[in-house]
């Protein structure tokens, strides 16, 4: 990136889908690592250029895994 401007990762993870058997997506295990672990693994080498991360979550979720 150039100059100081900074960016903003936004990871919509409020699904609920059949196939994964209606869980919380973003804490299933691939290997040792959360699914959530895996997704942000790409970005971590711009780490200095990355304002903020943001996870959209739904309510429920919010308060069932205390995510925000």
């Amino acid at each position: 990136m150039s100059g100081n401007s900074k960016v903003t990762l936004i990871f919509p993870i409020a699904g609920k889908e059949a196939h994964a058997g209606y869980k919380y997506k973003p804490f299933l295990k691939i290997g040792d690592e959360a699914l959530i672990e895996i997704a942000i693994k790409p970005f971590q080498k711009w780490n200095k250029d990355i304002k903020t991360i943001v996870f959209v979550v739904l309510e429920e979720h919010d308060k069932k895994y205390n995510v925000s």
